[in-house]
């Protein structure tokens, strides 16, 4: 079940996350932000990083727009092109999990192994301080994370859909500018984690609002509040339509 989740903390330090997936087990996929650097250092493996693609691409990208003669850059984005093009493959071919590891597997890890190969022999030709040489560098130094996605295929090879999830509140914050308090930041979070949690259950997000603030006062316990969860009401607001959508066909005039 898809869950998006909104959390307003005062700084970015890493305590926040650490806190947040202290219990938890399975992957995380970030980009460089120092406050996941603990994943890396020590987290008993409990916890595998995974490196966003897009991430790693955006620079090499910014250098081919920048450059009129092809040179090391546009060689790497030949390997991104190749790499996206295998995972919107699978999209099209709607591959299960199981058949989107083994078509990674046999075709995705020959051209990161290419790509990686690249890297390191272009590096010690490149000057370090510059555009190029960071790019390969961020890449090298996480070279094991940018690998992992291809351990389960369930995995997205960025993570381009969460920040389009983020995206709403970024525009919103741009013409809000302020949230009057942290509990207002705290009841925005809210909000939109019910919103874009409704969406990526492919529930109207006004629908979902409506029957959950409707309900909401009835509740008396822990199970009653999760009935009101978006997956849960999900097929509440289903059978409400099929009703409506009945009704409004019985109060249509019949033919003679």
């Amino acid at each position: 079940t898809p869950v998006v989740y909104f959390e307003y903390q005062e700084t970015r330090d890493a305590e926040h996350p650490i806190r947040f997936l202290k219990n938890y087990h399975g992957f995380v996929m970030s980009d460089a932000y120092t406050g996941y650097d603990w994943i890396d250092a020590e987290n008993g493996y409990r916890i595998v990083h995974v490196y966003c693609m897009s991430h790693a691409r955006r620079p090499f990208a910014e250098l081919v727009k920048a450059t009129k003669t092809e040179g090391h850059a546009h060689t790497a984005i030949s390997y991104f092109q190749a790499l996206y093009a295998i995972e919107k493959q699978a999209r099209e071919d709607k591959l299960s999990p199981e058949a989107r590891f083994y078509l990674r597997l046999t075709k995705s890890k020959p051209l990161l192994d290419a790509l990686f190969t690249f890297l390191k022999k272009t590096l010690p030709k490149t000057p370090s301080g510059g555009k190029l040489g960071k790019a390969i560098k961020y890449m090298l130094t996480r070279e094991e994370g940018f690998y992992a996605y291809l351990s389960d295929g369930r995995l997205e090879i960025d993570n381009n859909l969460l920040e389009n999830e983020i995206r709403p509140f970024a525009i919103g914050r741009k013409n809000w500018l302020f949230l009057g308090s942290p509990r207002g930041a705290e009841a925005a979070c809210m909000f939109y984690s019910f919103i874009q949690t409704a969406k990526a259950n492919n529930i109207d997000p006004a629908h979902y609002l409506t029957a959950m603030l409707e309900k909401l006062p009835y509740c008396k316990n822990e199970a009653d509040f999760e009935k009101l969860l978006p997956w849960n009401i999900k097929a509440e607001l289903k059978e409400q339509k099929n009703q409506t959508s009945a009704t409004r066909s019985e109060s249509l005039p019949k033919a003679a």
